[in-house]
């Protein structure tokens, strides 16, 4: 019981970081298209 509920507060940890990071990157990649519109091509990210 104790190692599922540590499992799934993990889980949520790890899910809630990578949303995060999912947001910075967007925030990032949005403004460097506004800063350089000419490099939209250059800035995709590729999703395996």
């Amino acid at each position: 019981m104790s190692i599922n509920l540590e499992f799934s507060r993990c889980f949520r940890i790890v899910i809630d970081f990578s949303i995060t990071l999912v947001n910075i990157l967007r925030r990032i990649k949005l403004q460097f298209i506004e800063s350089h519109p000419q490099n939209e091509n250059v800035l995709i990210f590729k999703h395996p």
